[in-house]
């Protein structure tokens, strides 16, 4: 009798310790998943987010977009000086606030300015041959701001620009010109780039799903092969909602690939092939 009392204490011992752990662990994954907005709950996961985060934010670096990016200039940006700056950026982050109808401490809380430059279109007038004899070869000057938006869990990158001087013109507008330029309708027939562009961006709090949740709605879009799209980064899109971009290759050797777009606060996306390999 004795053995048996001692092999039924043990077994009660031994179901209440596996009860305990379940109770233990059943409660951190809760706890995990209300502090984790991402809803990254595995390593894999998480490493997933941080990489699609890290590139969002830097894959227009201060050299790569000063060296690449600036349509229809022969000439990288450069950067701008301290006065330039405290001349123009507090104009763009008005024209940004205005634009958007947000209130200064919503811009405050999820804008910030990561980098800035000059550029000009002079090759744009230079292509214009006779057409242009009229017109300074120096083309327009662009203001140009690099920032990151960051909304519950989301962070991502994009570029603003106005014009700051005239291409007929040596002098630099002050600020109620440079506010009045923004709003002008651009001539299309004459102009290949615009004469200011402020992005548009819906004033949110919160996401409608998780990084998880949009990153599986992201690879279901080309359903029933939903194995193929990766999250590659986040933007804002041209209703200025935040969006997930993800491409994969379905077939190498056939050259046939995927991409999606997913907005994360609608809900709705689109997909289309295109290729693995540019051959």
């Amino acid at each position: 009798m004795g053995n048996v009392s001692i092999i039924i204490v043990l077994g009660i011992i031994a179901i209440a310790s596996v009860l305990c752990w379940w109770v233990l662990n059943s409660h951190t994954d809760e706890s995990i998943k209300k502090d984790n907005q991402t809803g990254a709950l595995t390593d894999a996961n998480e490493t997933l987010y941080q990489r699609v985060l890290t590139y969002s934010v830097n894959r227009m670096g201060k050299d790569y977009w000063k060296d690449s990016w600036n349509p229809g200039g022969t000439q990288r940006i450069w950067d701008a000086s301290i006065e330039v700056n405290d001349k123009y950026e507090a104009i763009w982050k008005d024209l940004f606030i205005r634009k958007n109808k947000m209130t200064e401490d919503y811009f405050n809380e999820h804008v910030s300015v990561l980098d800035t430059g000059i550029s000009t279109d002079q090759s744009y007038w230079l292509s214009l041959g006779t057409r242009g004899d009229s017109i300074k070869a120096r083309g327009r000057e662009y203001y140009n701001v690099m920032y990151k938006v960051s909304v519950d869990w989301a962070q991502l990158s994009n570029i603003d620009y106005f014009t700051i001087r005239d291409n007929n013109s040596d002098v630099y507008f002050t600020s109620a010109e440079v506010v009045e330029n923004a709003f002008i309708p651009e001539e299309v027939e004459k102009y290949t780039r615009e004469r200011s562009h402020i992005s548009l961006f819906l004033p949110v709090d919160k996401l409608g799903k998780n990084f998880f949740e949009a990153a599986q709605s992201l690879r279901e879009l080309d359903k029933p092969r939903t194995q193929y799209i990766e999250p590659q980064y986040i933007y804002l899109n041209n209703d200025g909602e935040i969006a997930i971009y993800g491409s994969g290759c379905a077939d190498y050797n056939a050259n046939i690939g995927v991409e999606g777009y997913y907005n994360v606060n609608t809900g709705k996306g689109t997909f289309n092939q295109k290729y693995c390999r540019i051959v």
